[in-house]
């Protein structure tokens, strides 16, 4: 079974419309209460397989605009 940030971790490396609407879900987990450092597990995650460069900047924007 995949936690959490794994789970984010995947999302967040899909592009395009598909990938905007993982986006949008990992938001609306965010702001029901699941915990922010979901997201900065998932780009711990992305520096571990190379991917930190296509990831941290949707975790930055889901940060900032998650309330």
């Amino acid at each position: 079974m995949a936690t959490p940030p794994v789970v984010y971790y995947t999302r967040l490396l899909v592009d395009g419309p598909h990938g905007e609407l993982y986006v949008e879900r990992i938001r609306r987990d965010l702001d029901a209460g699941a915990p922010a450092d979901w997201g900065r597990q998932a780009t711990k995650i992305a520096f571990r397989f190379g991917t930190a460069r296509k990831v941290r900047p949707k975790v930055g924007r889901i940060l900032a605009e998650s309330g």
